[in-house]
């Protein structure tokens, strides 16, 4: 809104000019952009803190998995401590599965995952 005084010419007040905009649609829009900047930023902080996350978690993990394949081929173990070697070796492979996965889906979102075409069983998939 614009107000402007109007004066006679003594310059006196008589009277006040008013112009009124209604910019409703123009607020509506500057809100819709300033949501979509904060929801593409945390967009991008989210990409980049599941690659980063994944990556960091991904090398102790195959630490983990290198020593428990050392330890499952010691042949002094027990039945029941090379049941438990097993059990880290297979656990820790399928969180390394898991981290591969968020990383592929990380590659995904920023559209720059790879695909490798490979063969597969098609008819035993469908019977799974």
């Amino acid at each position: 809104m614009s107000i402007t005084p109007i004066v006679d010419t003594n310059g006196n007040l008589v009277n006040y000019l008013a112009i009124k905009e209604d910019i409703t649609d123009r607020k509506h829009v500057e809100e819709e952009w300033v949501a979509r900047e904060s929801a593409e930023k945390a967009y991008q902080a989210k990409s980049i803190f599941l690659s980063n996350m994944s990556h960091e978690i991904r090398t102790p993990l195959n630490a983990i998995i290198g020593f428990a394949q050392v330890l499952d081929m010691d042949v002094s173990l027990s039945p029941d401590q090379r049941g438990y070697v097993r059990t880290i070796n297979t656990s820790s492979r399928h969180l390394l599965d898991l981290i591969n996965d968020i990383l592929d889906l990380s590659k995904i979102e920023a559209n720059k995952l790879v695909f490798a075409p490979s063969e597969f069983d098609f008819k035993g998939l469908l019977a799974y």
